[in-house]
């Protein structure tokens, strides 16, 4: 079975992690809490004029989903690149994200690599799994499954699901690693586990089988007994 038909929609599941609660301008964080957002963007304008990048970043989520402002890509793309530029995970991933898309600026999968590099360089998980599947799918890179797996590991380890199931479709095909059902179902039940729609569903259809089969065996074994 072709590895890339067993995940439908593969390209979807690059992940975006939009504002961060726990860092940033306290005051913009404690108004985007109570659902303020036009004083949060005035908070976090302050602040990333200061060179505060998890505000910067903070405004550029803003503009992406059009919370407290009209949705604007381009002014999403701005503020992203000031936090990216200045070191910030997050925004480097979103950034990524972006340029991938086409949102706000022009498709460019290589430039969406160099950010997602960038994220992965200091251990943001949702940037390895996308610099993962941009590597499953040749996307700015020539295809490279090896290179795919070795980024979709590190993520599933840090837990994101979508990385997990990625490991389990990779080990079902032998695509970048050895082929192993018994790693294959490991990843399938970890991430089913987290609410993985495909996940659950592979897990539901192994145990219907795995009932199955117990049922066609049955017989033979009490056969066998007598």
């Amino acid at each position: 079975m072709n590895a890339m038909k067993m995940v439908p929609g593969l390209g979807l599941l690059l992940l975006s992690v939009c504002i961060d609660l726990y860092a940033g301008n306290a005051e913009g964080l404690a108004a985007a809490e109570r659902g303020d957002f036009k004083l949060a963007l005035l908070e976090f304008a302050a602040a990333a004029d200061k060179g505060d990048s998890e505000a910067a970043k903070n405004i550029g989520w803003m503009y992406q989903v059009g919370r407290g402002v009209p949705s604007d890509p381009t002014l999403a793309l701005k503020w992203y690149r000031i936090a990216a530029n200045a070191g910030n995970p997050i925004a480097q991933n979103n950034l990524g994200l972006m340029f991938r898309q086409g949102a706000g600026v022009a498709q460019d999968a290589v430039e969406a690599r160099r950010w997602f590099e960038k994220a992965s360089a200091q251990n943001h998980a949702e940037g390895k799994i996308n610099l993962a599947i941009l590597h499953c799918q040749g996307e700015g890179v020539p295809q490279n499954f090896e290179l795919c797996a070795k980024w979709a590991q590190q993520a599933a380890n840090a837990g994101i699901m979508e990385a997990q199931f990625l490991m389990a479709v990779l080990h079902t095909s032998g695509l970048g690693v050895p082929k192993d059902e018994e790693k294959a179902t490991q990843w399938t039940e970890r991430a089913a586990a987290q609410g993985h729609r495909e996940a659950t569903t592979w897990v539901r259809i192994m145990q219907a089988e795995s009932q199955k089969k117990a049922q066609r065996d049955r017989p033979a074994n009490a056969d066998t007994s007598r």
